[in-house]
């Protein structure tokens, strides 16, 4: 499919400075972030990101609190299906013991 829409968007310098750097550090950039998120967001017929942000632009979306980046299961844990979280939850650990195992 062509692209031949544009989209623009306001947001502050800063914002937009560390998104930039955060998507090129990782091979990607912040036109191909949006698209990925339109694209996946028209897939799930959902907005749950926009919903977590109460639809405020005003400022950025953040954790809900710190102690969810602090551990391997990451601040996205509360997006995961409960009933899988207890067979979840050790995973991640479990996969690192065993990549590094000597």
């Amino acid at each position: 499919m062509p692209m031949n829409a544009v989209l623009q968007v306001r947001m502050d310098a800063e914002t937009k400075q560390r998104a930039e750097a955060l998507f090129k550090s990782r091979g990607s950039s912040s036109a191909e972030a949006v698209r990925r998120f339109l694209a996946k967001s028209i897939q799930l017929d959902s907005a749950t990101l926009l919903d977590d942000m109460a639809g405020s632009s005003a400022r950025p979306a953040q954790p809900k609190s710190n102690a969810a980046t602090l551990h391997g299961a990451g601040c996205l844990a509360q997006y995961a299906d409960p009933k899988k979280r207890a067979q979840e939850a050790n995973a991640w650990a479990a996969a690192v013991a065993e990549k590094h195992r000597g």
